[in-house]
């Protein structure tokens, strides 16, 4: 699948993800709207997209989300790659990361193939919010598991989105568990 028809899958996966914060984050902050970013992203210098807060793949109102979003719908990847430090996975995170540092936000990347669950890379360092919660990501690596592995600066756990979104959304605002960790 390429060109357009590539497109319209992307853009369908950030209107997917948007449906899937939007209520969460309701819970904590009723009055948030949502929307896709521009150009996906795409469009300014790094430092305008910085102070418009949009150089993800998904906007919102909300002052106090912690996270820079980025959305990736795509096949030719498995989980046994992904866990192994192969694959196309990495790279997102990579750039995820880039656009989270424009914003100073938090990287956060959701990525799925078709037919399959969404999963969610956030930052290894915020599982301590998790603990209190006993919920659990799918892959918590350690530096010396993904040593040959270009993750860019921060080592990410691999969360299925489903247990992700039902851990109160008021326990990630502000980036509250910068705190405890």
């Amino acid at each position: 699948m390429g060109g357009r028809a590539s497109k319209q899958k992307g853009s369908r996966g950030e209107l997917e993800v948007i449906s899937l914060l939007e209520p969460w984050w309701a819970t904590f902050d009723p009055t948030t709207k949502w929307a896709r970013t521009p150009g996906s992203g795409g469009w300014g210098t790094p430092e305008s997209r910085g102070a418009f807060k949009a150089a993800g793949d998904i906007m919102t109102t909300s002052t106090a989300w912690p996270f820079d979003v980025e959305v990736k719908r795509r096949e030719g990847w498995t989980d046994t790659a992904m866990i192994d430090g192969k694959g196309p996975v990495w790279g997102w995170w990579r750039q995820c990361q880039q656009s989270a540092r424009e914003t100073g936000r938090e990287p956060m990347l959701w990525f799925r193939r078709s037919r399959q669950p969404w999963r969610v890379f956030l930052r290894a360092d915020i599982y301590p919010i998790a603990l209190a919660t006993k919920e659990q990501p799918l892959v918590l690596w350690n530096e010396c598991e993904l040593r040959r592995v270009d993750y860019g600066s921060a080592l990410p756990e691999c969360w299925a989105a489903s247990t992700l979104l039902g851990i109160k959304a008021e326990r990630f605002a502000y980036g509250v568990w910068r705190d405890t960790v």
